[in-house]
């Protein structure tokens, strides 16, 4: 088996490095090198090392592993089609067969079953209330999967787990101090998630844009801390007003709560026995942003943005306001100098080309110690235990080691397709997108605001709203939705002490 797993390995390298050699003009000479070098790294050396310490201890002799998801993670790939992506889930999926001698099993659900609409957590709740041992992973939106099997009493708890290693590279730093309930965990991401890579907050400024109007690149302003909202409009505030809707704006698509998160705040709190609630009053810090940020986003003559209406629901489209299908493509067009934007929207624009850079989202002051990049649970996707699963030690030690190998194959595969083209002559941009991931946070409160216009999910819209369009409603929306939203708290404090 030693020798399978090695010639694996190997294969799942040599394959890498063609590829990063053919995408920079390299010939065979540069294959060799990038092999080697590849093979010498430090951390697939120290992941491989973990992994054979895993696969020595435990070994499962054709047990089938059964994943149920939305797709993408779920999907069975079972060649290498040259494809980076594809290619990285065919290895970490062979991978894990090699080393733990799991049969990998996967069902996609569509929406769709025999003309029934359906969904993923119709599938696993059916299961476990019929005692079914079907599923042992399932992956899915937060909001949509999770909350909904979490309050259905379908979830394990995996803070108990001993294989799953929290502290890991692999795995969201924030998830055990930001997405516990009552110090319990009943939802992971992190590298083990395919588009983990995806749902961060960043800036993405428009190379031809800076150019054109003389500002530094901001690159500099990162390394040494001082990359503020300040220093951000101190640079935009070179290029002219847009008062003719015709020229460059400042920002696009602002996001207020990737505002709120990145000056180091968020939206839940968390009392002694971790239980999370919302303040009741309005903290004056959130009053603070929005006042200052909402007369800068709102502004038409600085910034791309759609007006709302009390922040639920547009009331116009980009293309009867700007002539375009979205303000990414006002972006890649050079009509915009700085977007608020993911990383996944980062990626989009790699496939086209355009000349960009990417920084974190700016600090709230430079005295912060990090950059916060929120990650926006609609965007996410997570992954949870069923109870409906037949070996939990066995899911315990999969879950792990589907984390490692994802660092190892589907992290590297996301970084080349975002840096594709770029290492020529953007040396600074795997460092941002280092800085970018390393402080990525979620907030749960969209697991308790359910994201719906009409019930606590008006709570998050409106602090969205207060802060990239107009604050002056603020106190009243907070008063009336963070009740609704403690409420909400409430009835899943109750769904909790069921499960005991």
């Amino acid at each position: 088996m030693y020798k399978k797993i090695l010639s694996l390995i190997l294969a799942a390298v040599m394959t890498a490095s063609i590829l990063v050699s053919c995408k920079s003009g390299g010939d065979s000479s540069n294959t060799s090198s990038s092999t080697v070098e590849a093979v010498t790294d430090p951390e697939i050396l120290a992941i491989n090392d973990y992994l054979s310490d895993l696969a020595e201890q435990f070994n499962y002799d054709g047990t089938s592993f059964t994943y149920v998801g939305e797709g993408g993670q779920t999907a069975e790939h079972e060649e290498e089609t040259g494809n980076i992506e594809n290619d990285a889930l065919y290895f970490r999926q062979r991978e894990l067969e090699e080393l733990f001698g799991i049969t990998w099993q996967s069902k996609k659900i569509t929406g769709h079953d025999d003309g029934v609409t359906t969904n993923v957590s119709v599938y696993v709740k059916e299961s476990v209330m019929a005692g079914q041992k079907d599923y042992d992973l399932v992956y899915g939106n937060p909001i949509s999967v999770g909350a909904v099997l979490f309050v259905e009493n379908c979830l394990m708890d995996v803070s108990g787990f001993s294989t799953v290693n929290l502290e890991k590279e692999w795995w969201n730093a924030s998830l055990p101090e930001r997405y516990s309930f009552a110090g319990r965990m009943y939802f992971l991401t992190g590298a083990a998630v395919t588009n983990y890579f995806d749902d961060p907050s960043c800036i993405l400024f428009n190379k031809a844009a800076l150019e054109d109007y003389g500002i530094d690149e901001p690159y500099s302003f990162v390394k040494d801390g001082s990359w503020t909202f300040d220093k951000m409009f101190e640079l935009a505030s070179t290029v002219p007003l847009n008062t003719s809707g015709s020229g460059t704006y400042r920002y696009g698509n602002p996001n207020g709560l990737a505002i709120l998160f990145a000056h180091g705040y968020g939206i839940t709190s968390f009392d002694d026995e971790g239980n999370p609630y919302v303040e009741a009053s309005l903290p004056m810090y959130l009053s603070d942003i929005a006042d200052k940020y909402s007369v800068i986003m709102s502004d038409d003559v600085q910034s791309v943005h759609l007006k709302g209406l009390n922040g639920m629901g547009h009331q116009e489209d980009y293309n009867e306001k700007y002539g375009y299908e979205g303000s990414e493509e006002m972006f890649a067009d050079g009509r915009i100098l700085f977007q608020f934007a993911t990383t996944g929207t980062a990626a989009d624009l790699r496939k086209d080309e355009v000349l960009f850079g990417i920084v974190p989202v700016p600090k709230g002051d430079a005295s912060q110690e990090s950059y916060y990049s929120f990650a926006d649970n609609w965007s996410s996707s997570f992954i949870y235990v069923p109870r409906c699963t037949k070996d939990i030690q066995m899911v315990d030690v999969i879950i792990e080691a589907m984390g490692a190998l994802g660092q190892k194959h589907i992290k590297p595969a996301y970084y080349d397709k975002i840096l594709k083209g770029r290492s020529i002559y953007d040396s600074d941009s795997k460092e941002m997108i280092d800085i970018v991931f390393e402080s990525k946070i979620y907030d749960m409160a969209d697991m308790y605001a359910g994201g719906n216009i009409h019930t606590p999910g008006r709570f998050i819209s409106a602090i969205k709203y207060a802060i990239d369009d107009d604050s002056s409603s603020l106190a009243t929306n907070y008063f009336v939705y963070s009740k609704m939203a403690n409420r909400e708290i409430e009835k899943l404090k109750k769904s909790l002490e069921s499960f005991d």
